[in-house]
C-alpha cells in the first residue's frame, strides 16, 4: 500500500500523531484503541468481468448486495476517517474501474490529502486515460499474469491480453502527454508453474512500454483434493507452498509466510461496497464483520467485542477467528492434505 510524504501543516501533523499512537498500540497488543486507522482498503465495486480461477468474485462465490459504491457513500467514508487517513486502497474483491464515479472518487480522496492506490486487470475503463491521469491517483496496479492471451487467460479467464495491453499503454501515453509524475504504474504478475518461464520475457515487454516497475508475486491457491497443485510454481522463492510425504500415499501441502504480527486489525481498516467492515482484505464471510459503516458511528465498529477479539486473537490463540484459516502470518502451517493417488 502506497504512503504519501506527510508534511508539516496541521492536518499531516493530526495524521502523524494518530499513525505514532495507533503503531505504539500495536506494539503493546491493545485490543481497545484511542487512534485510528491510518489506512483504507475500500472496495468501490462488488463485481468483475473476469473469471479468475482463485478469486472469489471471479468464481462468483462472494457476492455484494450491491455491484457498486455511490459515490455519495464513498463520500461519507472518507469524511468520516479522512482526517486520519494517510493512503486508500480503492480495491479488493472487485475491478474499481467498472465504476463509474472512479475518477470522481479518487479526485475527492485526493483534495483531502490521502493517497490513492487502485488495481485492474484493465480490461474495462469507465473513465478516459486522461481523466484517470487527471484524477490524482498516486498508483496504478495492472495485474497481468501473462505474455500472450494463451498464457494469460489460463489464470485470468474471460480476459483479453491485447485489451489489457492497449489499455495501460494508453494511460501510460496519458501520463506523458500531461506531463505527470503520477500514477506510478506498476505491472503485477501472479507466478504460477505455467507461467513462470516468462518472467524473464515480462521483464523485458514491461521496459518495452514504458511502466515503472514490475512485480513478481506467489499466489494464493485454493486446493480440492489432488487439484491445482501442478500450479504451485517450482521456483520456491514464488510460491507460498511445499507438498511434502506424511505417509500412506497422503500428502500435504505447507504454506509459508513472514510468521510477523498482522497489522491490520490496528492500522486498517477495509470496507466493502455494502458499507460492511472487515478486519482485514482476506475472503471473509459476512459474519466475520464487526459492523456497517452506513449503520452505526465507526469509534463504536472500531472498538466493539469482535473487533477486539480479532486484535486479542492476533497476539495469542487465534483458533476462533479467521485468522486461524490465514497462512499470511505464521512461519509455516499445513493447509491442505490430499492422496497422491486421487484423480
Amino acid at each position: 500500500m502506497i504512503d504519501r510524504t506527510l508534511r508539516d501543516n496541521r492536518s499531516d501533523r493530526r495524521r502523524l500523531i494518530n499513525k505514532t499512537v495507533i503503531e505504539h498500540e500495536m506494539a503493546r497488543g491493545n485490543a481497545v484503541l484511542t487512534g485510528h486507522p491510518f489506512r483504507a482498503v475500500v472496495d468501490i465495486s462488488g463485481t468483475c468481468g473476469l473469471r479468475c480461477l482463485f478469486c472469489p468474485t471471479g468464481q462468483r462465490r462472494r457476492k455484494s448486495r450491491v455491484p457498486f459504491m455511490s459515490f455519495a457513500r464513498f463520500k461519507k467514508i472518507v469524511d468520516r476517517l479522512g482526517p486520519y487517513l494517510i493512503s486508500m486502497e480503492l480495491f479488493n474483491w472487485g475491478e474499481p474501474l467498472l465504476n463509474k464515479d472512479v475518477c470522481r472518487m479518487i479526485g475527492y480522496a485526493h483534495r483531502k490529502g490521502i493517497a490513492c492506490s487502485l488495481g485492474s486487470n484493465l480490461n474495462a475503463l469507465a473513465c478516459s486515460p486522461e481523466s484517470l491521469v487527471a484524477s490524482g491517483l498516486d498508483q496504478l496496479i495492472v495485474s497481468l499474469d501473462g505474455t500472450d492471451q494463451q498464457s494469460y487467460e489460463r489464470y485470468r479467464a474471460g480476459g483479453d491480453f491485447q485489451r489489457a495491453i492497449d489499455n495501460l499503454a494508453a494511460v501510460i501515453a496519458a501520463k506523458k502527454a500531461l506531463k505527470s509524475r503520477t500514477p506510478e504504474i506498476e505491472w503485477q504478475f501472479l507466478v504460477f508453474r505455467h507461467n513462470e518461464k516468462l518472467i524473464p520475457l515480462a521483464r523485458r515487454m514491461s521496459k518495452s512500454l514504458g511502466v515503472d516497475r514490475i512485480s513478481f508475486r506467489p499466489a494464493w491457491i485454493y486446493f480440492q483434493g489432488s487439484r491445482y497443485t501442478d500450479w504451485i510454481p517450482r521456483q520456491r522463492r514464488y510460491s507460498r507452498y511445499t507438498v511434502s510425504s506424511i505417509g500412506s500415499g497422503s500428502l500435504a501441502i505447507s504454506c509459508s509466510g513472514p510468521g510477523s504480527r498482522c497489522h491490520f486489525p490496528w492500522d486498517t481498516v477495509v470496507i466493502d461496497p455494502d458499507g460492511d467492515v472487515y478486519p482485514c482484505c482476506g475472503d471473509l464471510s459476512r459474519t466475520d464483520s464487526p459492523g456497517n459503516l452506513f449503520k452505526e458511528p465507526f469509534r463504536e465498529i472500531w472498538n466493539n467485542r469482535q473487533y477486539q477479539a480479532y486484535r486479542r486473537a492476533i497476539c495469542g490463540d487465534a483458533n476462533e477467528t479467521p485468522c486461524a484459516r490465514c497462512g499470511e502470518t505464521v512461519k509455516k502451517k499445513i493447509v491442505h492434505t490430499f492422496n497422491e493417488y486421487d484423480s
